[in-house]
């Protein structure tokens, strides 16, 4: 892909690994102070993919403030773990994951919401912080 040098010294130094050299194009090498100091040339290039965005208009969320956890506790105080986990690590392992899995889902209720464009793991709590936050920050 690179086949000028891309180093003040002449030597071609840096790499531009592709899988598909046909989905990159407009491959240029800068001069060496444009981006910063560098005895390196910086380079540009464009990659031409037909990328769809998959938007989900809802998605579940477990609401595990109103689980039965009682409930989860007692069906997993009456497992006889000693019979359950009879193979080898992994295995096990994987008994124990559909175990966990099949409680949530009988005791944690769900909701759909929608699907916004903040992280999975952002909370009412952080978005209530980020808000007084700005309010304060908008104050002074």
């Amino acid at each position: 892909m690179i086949n000028t040098p891309t180093h003040i010294g002449g030597r071609i130094l840096d790499l531009c690994f592709t899988n598909d050299p046909e989905c990159v194009n407009n491959f240029d090498i800068l001069d060496s102070d444009v981006l910063c100091s560098s005895d390196h040339f910086p380079f540009t290039f464009n990659i031409n993919m037909d990328v769809k965005n998959v938007k989900e208009d809802r998605r579940k969320v477990l609401l595990f403030d109103k689980g039965d956890f009682e409930s989860i506790c007692a069906d997993l105080s009456a497992i006889n773990w000693t019979n359950v986990f009879t193979g080898d690590m992994e295995y096990n392992v994987s008994v124990f994951n559909s175990i966990i899995t099949s409680l949530i889902e009988k005791y944690i209720p769900t909701k759909l919401v929608k699907n916004i464009v903040l992280p999975i793991w952002w909370s009412s709590e952080c978005e209530n912080a980020r808000t007084r936050k700005e309010n304060l920050r908008k104050r002074y």
